[in-house]
């Protein structure tokens, strides 16, 4: 999937895809072509990140054993 930054009517869908959409399609030359535009955004390779699972620390009362 693609971001969208800047607005754009695909010409296979007639289909209008504005700011901050996603795009994806199976033609690599029509998204290498939209890319070339400026029309899409390279797509991040990022690596899910595992979220820190972070304990709060136990309150203990006074008097409490």
């Amino acid at each position: 999937m693609y971001k969208v930054i800047v607005p754009f009517r695909d010409k296979a869908t007639k289909k209008r895809y504005e700011k901050g959409d996603t795009f994806s399609s199976d033609n690599a030359e029509r998204i290498a072509f939209l890319i070339e535009q400026g029309r899409l955004e390279q797509p991040t390779k990022e690596t899910p990140k595992q979220e820190e699972t972070k304990k709060a620390p136990s309150k203990s009362k006074k008097g409490d054993k």
